[in-house]
């Protein structure tokens, strides 16, 4: 017969579980509250794009990395939301258009020619080679 296993230490390992697992949770999987709030233009983290590291940036080439492979990008448009304040830095649409078959959803690692690197999920938006971004960190 195989040793017996009593509910104290079932619920001693499992509170040694929950407390390694709170210390290995990255910090990317905290609640929003818990997270930083401050901007890409001061941490320098692409996982959290704000809408002057695309204004003024109309027209320009991304190299779009995804789960699929590569792509060239070309930022079309910068748009306020509706109902958020207008050129808000945390609330902004982007649209931008792709060559043909290269408009997936995905999650994609957007690098310009400047170097600056965002991640963004994008979805298909109105065409074939169109993709779109919507940022709204306001709630």
């Amino acid at each position: 017969m195989g040793p017996i296993v009593d509910r104290r230490t079932v619920l001693g390992a499992a509170v040694g579980v929950a407390a390694l697992g709170a210390v290995a949770v990255p910090a990317s999987a905290a609640p929003r509250s818990a997270r930083s709030t401050a901007t890409p233009s001061t941490t320098g983290d692409p996982d959290l794009p704000v809408r002057s590291d695309f204004d003024g940036r109309v027209g320009e080439r991304y190299t779009a990395l995804s789960p699929w492979g590569t792509a060239s990008l070309v930022l079309d448009e910068v748009a306020d939301l509706p109902g958020a304040p207008a050129g808000s830095e945390n609330a902004y649409s982007l649209l931008f258009s792709a060559d043909a078959g290269d408009a997936r959803d995905a999650i994609y690692r957007l690098t310009s020619a400047s170097g600056a690197e965002h991640v963004l999920f994008l979805v298909r938006a109105g065409g074939a080679s169109t993709l779109e971004a919507t940022v709204d960190r306001t709630r």
